[in-house]
């Protein structure tokens, strides 16, 4: 409870200051920011919702009432890089619900079960390319599931594979601005810097970005996937009490009696 009321008294405060900039000026401005304080702290008391909806919905009021400006409303996030990552989370999750990765994956499998290689190939090839729109740690969380479900299909190490995907996306932001999230704030730390009159193009590391790309790949597919351990999984139980060495497993054919 201390905690939520420290966040309803910050909370107050940051309304507060939104006062001398709003556009009605007097009384009517004071009265609403007023209003504003007092029930969303009575909220967080009360939980009545979360804090964080809480706070969007306070926020949402300030803005449609005109209390403060578009600019204002997000002056709390600190940079713009945060929006634009929140949008592409956005953007990765209804690329999800949009079945497109279940075409893209039964594409894959026919192909895996052709050449395990070539497969290997489009699948990181896929990932990386996806990774250049959508930011990548956003197609890593996709498709660790995905990946996982692979490797126990073909009986390869899940080590084997997880490692590559986070490289491949990770080589595979470095092709776009909105690639990846240090592209982002490093474009708005020079916007700022530069007052407005400079920034980075969507493509803008596109040229040393592809190049990079290919020979990560080759690297991956190459001396790194030799050096990769192939480790099997545990579960948390075998670990514990150490039952490694008190285990024993056997299969039992189908025509056995």
């Amino acid at each position: 409870m201390v905690a939520e009321l420290v966040d309803a008294l910050v909370l107050g405060t940051s309304i507060a200051r939104c006062e001398g900039s709003s556009p009605f000026h007097g009384t009517y401005g004071n009265f609403i920011s007023r209003c504003n304080n007092f029930g969303s702290f009575g909220i967080i008391c009360y939980r009545i919702i979360s804090n964080r909806r809480n706070s969007l919905l306070v926020l949402g009021l300030l803005l449609i009432l005109g209390l403060v400006s578009p600019s204002e409303s997000l002056a709390g996030f600190s940079n713009p890089a945060v929006i634009t990552i929140a949008c592409l989370f956005i953007l990765s999750h209804a690329l999800q619900k949009s079945h497109v990765l279940e075409y893209l994956i039964i594409n894959i499998n026919s192909l895996i079960d052709k050449s395990r290689v070539l497969g290997m190939i489009a699948y990181l090839f896929a990932i990386g390319v996806a990774s250049a729109v959508v930011n990548n740690t956003a197609i890593v969380a996709i498709f660790m599931p995905v990946t996982i479900r692979l490797a126990d299909k073909y009986n390869i190490s899940p080590s084997k594979v997880l490692i590559p995907l986070s490289y491949a996306a990770i080589l595979g932001g470095t092709l776009t601005l909105v690639g990846t999230s240090t592209n982002l704030i490093v474009n708005s730390i020079l916007f700022d810097s530069s007052n407005g009159q400079v920034s980075l193009g969507m493509l803008e590391f596109a040229k040393f970005g592809i190049i990079k790309f290919v020979v990560g790949l080759l690297y991956i597919f190459t001396i790194g996937y030799k050096l990769l351990p192939i480790r099997v999984a545990k579960s948390s139980s075998i670990e514990d009490y150490r039952l490694d060495g008190y285990l024993t497993e056997f299969k039992v054919s189908k025509n056995s009696p």
